[in-house]
């Protein structure tokens, strides 16, 4: 494996952010780059329903689901079939990884979480 620090040309993010929106990620595993892209809603509430069901294999998958759902190729000639492809294959000889991507995607679905609560001024008195 490789030392070096992972990094995206500037044409490889520009093209990303252009073609998925700035909340695009790109992570590397095991050599090998993926790029998710923000979940949509329906796909998060497909999730949720994955997440939440009875039958323990939907359940036990519904993360690794979601991170297949939200692949995109970095290149923009690529396709999203190689890059799921590429995914199950990781996942054949490290299962882990996929959680691991899982939980990546359920944080793109959370977005930047800049939520605070907001105090009145000092000055305000309590009622």
């Amino acid at each position: 494996m490789d030392d070096r620090e992972a990094t995206l040309t500037d044409a490889e993010h520009q093209s990303l952010a252009a073609r998925y929106g700035a909340s695009v990620r790109v992570w590397e595993l095991n050599g090998r780059r993926f790029a998710l892209r923000k979940p949509k809603r329906g796909e998060w509430q497909a999730h949720k329903c994955d997440a939440g069901s009875a039958d323990p294999t939907t359940k036990a998958d519904a993360q690794v689901q979601l991170a297949r759902t939200v692949l995109v190729p970095i290149d923009p000639s690529g396709s999203v079939d190689v890059e799921r492809a590429a995914f199950d294959a990781l996942g054949e000889e490290y299962p882990a990884l996929l959680d691991l991507l899982g939980a990546l995607a359920e944080g793109l679905a959370a977005g930047p979480l800049a939520v605070r609560e907001v105090k009145p001024p000092p000055s305000t008195p309590l009622v």
